[in-house]
């Protein structure tokens, strides 16, 4: 099948293979979005985009921050924990998803400088800190920071905080967004994510005290009546749970109002594909804008859609009725999901007892006992987690994760020869999935099979081209394998995607340096320099020892101008003298 961006005369002879797209989604939210399209694509014909998806949001300032550095730009290393929720990549390459579910649920902005916080992040950094945070949250607005500052300064442990952490408490603030806000920021979020945005309100159900909660009802109804002013698509999820009952539906039996039970998640998941995705990406179909049904429920009743919008098969399925879903699908789902949230949580030992008994209940599932050799892998157990793995794929060989791991307990039981007969398999079923090719070529480098390891590096390279770490350890590879021109060539090409790589720029001087080559390695000492003094330290007696006396004290000049210590070293200094 040729992918979007081939060009070929099969696409002109065999026009229904270059139809075939498994639908690609993407949900900005909390998991009240994430969870179920996860469990739901396990599935139904969709695949969900998370790259540079850094976690949970929940604000539509929070949601453009993230737009912002889905689309490339990098989020700052200090402030991941503050931000990120969830495992954070740079410089990773995303493409466009066909669906985006956009969920807003609150309007409690935490500004820093440029920066919108995760309300979740910042209570598990300051976890340790409650009555700091307690101060922050209590003077939370931006006329209150002198008397916080007061308050802070009054607490020795607050002295004891990183240099960041104090900025944080003493010049962040909370602002409550308002309705003209979310109307702007809808519309700046649709304009940024295209029309096949679909926006997700809040669960407007009761509280304890068994009335609608004021602030999540108020921000319900300025979401519904901006989808209904500007047409958006809109997916209001209180119709669905009422239809339900909200013991079924909600977790805790009904009892907890922010988030869903296990076995409805499915429910949920399955109806947003049927009912949003694959309207919204089949020519011709009708938009899910707002259907009579959700609208009669929510209070704001509209027209029914023209009678051509119908499908011809018969009448539109009701935004009410309930996806056909086999039970004991959902319940395999729910189960494998909660086992990987327990590993999440570091509760191994329990995920491995709930999956232990479900394979006795589903001993043709291929995914339980994948997950049940990741578990044995992780622990370090590698003949049990060999047996999983292998069982696993003989109920499903298309599977690549147990793959990957065969390849990596291969290496650790220092079965090399296996590892690259195993790596050279995982390439040929896997050839686009950059995880299975990152693992075959450290298989390859660590059984000093260096021309090969070098070629799979260099494919990840073309399917990452904006990344500089493929060809950069494709030039490692080539150094080690002493093909010195092949691994200048290599960081060249890193360097050009990302001029400030600095173990490129290493490699590049090791590989000059085997050739002799004094004046080009000079050049790139000082480049390295620049970036690395302690890295650039190395190349200074090689220039010494080759006569290149002036370059060596120039590389020596420029370290010493920033500030690294090495650079004053005696024995050096006599020898540039001399």
């Amino acid at each position: 099948m040729l992918k979007d961006n081939e060009v070929g005369s099969p696409v002109m002879e065999k026009p229904a293979q270059a139809e075939v797209h498994e639908v690609t989604v993407t949900p900005l939210g909390t998991c009240r979005i994430a969870e179920p399209l996860n469990i739901a694509s396990k599935h139904c014909e969709m695949q969900r985009n998370m790259t540079r998806v850094y976690g949970y949001v929940h604000t539509t300032k929070e949601i453009l921050q993230l737009i912002e550095f889905m689309e490339g730009q990098n989020l700052p290393d200090e402030m991941v924990p503050l931000i990120a929720s969830e495992r954070y990549e740079a410089d990773t390459v995303r493409t466009p998803s066909d669906v985006y579910f956009v969920e807003i649920s609150s309007i409690k902005e935490i500004h820093y400088k440029n920066f919108l916080l995760q309300l979740n992040c910042v209570n598990r950094v300051f976890e340790d800190h409650k009555d700091i945070q307690e101060i922050f949250f209590k003077h939370r607005r931006v006329k209150e920071i002198p008397e916080r500052r007061q308050l802070l300064e009054q607490i020795p442990a607050f002295h004891t905080l990183s240099s960041l952490l104090k900025s944080i408490m003493l010049e962040g603030y909370v602002h409550f967004t308002k309705q003209e806000e979310v109307a702007a920021d809808m519309q700046r979020i649709a304009s940024r994510l295209g029309n096949n945005v679909v926006f997700v309100s809040h669960i407007n159900v009761p509280g304890d005290n068994g009335e609608l909660i004021a602030s999540r009802n108020r921000l319900c109804g300025w979401i519904r009546a901006e989808c209904q002013t500007h047409g958006y698509n809109y997916f209001d999820p209180t119709p669905l749970v009422t239809s339900h009952g909200l013991k079924n539906a909600l977790a805790k039996q009904g009892e907890d109002n922010k988030h869903y039970a296990t076995d409805f998640k499915d429910v949920l998941g399955t109806y947003l594909y049927e009912n949003y995705v694959v309207p919204l990406t089949t020519p011709g179909a009708a938009r899910p804008i707002m259907t009579a049904a959700m609208a009669q429920a929510s209070g704001t009743a509209q027209p029914a859609p023209a009678a051509s919008t119908t499908p011809e098969s018969g009448q539109a399925p009701s935004a009410m009725s309930t996806p056909v879903v086999n039970p004991e699908d959902m319940r395999i789902d729910a189960i494998l999901a909660d086992a990987r949230a327990m590993v999440k949580r570091g509760e191994a030992d329990e995920a491995e007892a709930m999956l232990r008994g479900a394979s006795i209940d589903h001993p043709a599932n291929a995914e339980v006992f994948a997950q049940l050799g990741t578990i044995a892998y992780h622990r370090g157990d590698s003949i049990s987690g060999l047996a999983s793995l292998r069982h696993a794929l003989d109920l499903n060989p298309k599977l690549v994760e147990p793959k990957i791991l065969l390849v990596r307990i291969a290496q650790r039981l220092n079965r090399l020869e296996e590892a690259c007969s195993l790596a050279l398999e995982l390439v040929t079923e896997a050839p686009d999935e950059p995880k299975a090719l990152t693992a075959a070529a450290k298989a390859f480098v660590k059984s000093r099979r260096f021309q090969e390891a070098a070629a799979i590096w260099k494919r990840l390279a073309v399917l990452q081209p904006a990344q500089s770490m493929p060809l950069t350890e494709a030039a490692r590879a080539e150094l080690k394998g002493r093909n010195f021109e092949a691994a200048i060539q290599d960081a060249d090409g890193a360097l050009q995607r990302d001029s400030g790589d600095v173990s490129a720029l290493v490699i590049k001087a090791m590989a000059l340096q085997r050739l002799k080559r004094m004046k080009q390695l000079a050049e790139v000492a000082v480049q390295i320099a620049a970036i690395d003094p302690g890295a650039a330290m190395g190349t200074v007696p090689t220039l010494v020892d080759a006569g290149h006396l002036e370059d060596a004290a120039d590389v020596l000049a420029r370290i010493r101008l920033k500030g690294h210590p090495a650079a004053d070293d005696a024995v050096l200094q006599a020898g540039l003298v001399r």
